[in-house]
Formats: C-alpha cells, structure tokens, sequence
C-alpha cells in the first residue's frame, strides 16, 4: 500500500488539495499538463474572482506558492496522466512529461482537472466570430483587465467596466433606481452604461470605486477617462 496522493490538475482545486495533504505530512504527488500552475484563472488571466474580487493571478498565487519548494510535494507540469489502474490504497499511475514516460504507485487520488470554456465558434447562431458585439467570457476577462472610467454626464454613469458586480455597487451608494442600460464593446473596451437621474458627485463617485476595490484606501478618485492597466 503506498502512502502517496496523486492529485491531477494544477488549478485552485488541485493546489488547494495538495497544499491541505501537504500540511498533513502527506506525500503528494501533483501533475498539470500546462507549463505553469494556476489553472483556468491564470491561463485566460480572469479580471476578478469571487470571493474578495481579487485579480485571478493576485488570487491564485497564494495558492501556488503554497506547493512550491516543499518536501512532501512532487510537482509535474508539462505532464499529462496516461493511464491509472488498480484500487484504493494501490493505484499505479503512467504519466508522460518532458523527461518521458514514468511510473509510479499512489494510495488515493484527487481530480481537480478544471475545465476548458465552451467554443462560441462552434456553434454560428450565437454570431461570436462573425458579429464583433459578441463576445464569450475569455474575451470579456481579456477587456475587463483594461478598464476605462469616465465621469458621468447628467443622465448616464458610463464607463464603469470593472466587473459584473459593478451594478450593486452602484445601486448600495448612488439608490436602488439606478439601472444598466446598454454596453458598448469594441476591440479594447468593454464598457457598461447606467441611467441615472443626476450624475454622482466626488464623494459617491470615490465610494463606488473603492467597493468595486478600484482605489487603494488613501489613493484619490479617478480623472476623466483614466485608464487603469
């Protein structure tokens, strides 16, 4: 019976689980077929993860440096799982990897393979590849990373693009009418409208940034059409 983990996939899951098994003193042994881990989040560079809103690569890193240069941990990246056979306290595992193909025993294993988003392109009556007002989540994570501010005129809050939760934010600071009324996307601007009655002044503008973690605690609101990489 072998006291080893085989974890399958370098993602949070996966590096969640490894890093847990790890701080048990178990050995584990963790294989991503991507060069670097982090998973879905840190390939399509997602804008912001839930819950703390967090850039994906700012909330992923914890969870990668958490396997790094440690004892217990075996890392395989560039790998792929081949093949697995026996039963629960004796698998035998076949990985190819760039040194080759290797073997090896585990006692238990954890899926965390992630998963691969949907291919718009596949499918033609969503227009993505032909129309360019539609876009699917990797290109909207890819916008969402370049964002544009703009004050707002009399009857619109435009420009605030940092992410789907923009519109709470706005209605817990600026009142409970306020409502999205359209977007505009173009090839690096993905950008949300909202209607307002009067535009929010100083303060409120501030408050909203600082909700939607766009301010550092002591920095001061935006200028017109500042843009933030």
């Amino acid at each position: 019976m072998s006291d080893t983990v085989l974890v399958i996939g370098g993602g949070p899951a996966g590096l969640s689980a490894a890093a847990a098994l790890a701080d048990l003193g178990v050995e584990v042994t963790l294989v991503e077929k991507e060069a670097e881990l982090g998973g879905t989040p840190h390939k399509y560079a997602y804008s912001k993860l839930v819950p703390d809103f967090k850039p994906g690569a700012e909330a992923v890193a914890p969870l990668v440096e958490r396997v790094q240069n440690r004892a217990e941990l075996e890392l395989l990246t560039s790998t792929r799982l081949e093949a697995v056979d026996g039963q629960a306290g004796s698998f035998k595992a076949k990985v190819a990897g760039p040194g080759g193909q290797r073997e090896g025993e585990a006692g238990a294993g954890v899926g965390g393979t992630g998963f691969e988003h949907f291919d718009a392109r596949r499918d033609t009556k969503y227009g993505y590849g032909s129309s360019p007002d539609v876009v699917e989540i990797r290109d909207m994570e890819r916008m969402l990373t370049r964002i544009v501010l703009d004050r707002a005129s009399p009857r619109d809050f435009r420009g605030l693009a940092d992410s789907l939760s923009a519109l709470p934010g706005l209605r817990q600071v600026l009142g409970t009418h306020v409502k999205q009324a359209g977007s505009l996307v173009t090839d690096g601007l993905l950008r949300f409208d909202y209607t307002r009655f009067e535009g929010p002044n100083d303060e409120q503008l501030t408050e909203v940034e600082r909700r939607l973690h766009l301010l550092e605690p002591n920095q001061q609101p935006s200028v017109l059409a500042q843009e933030r990489e």
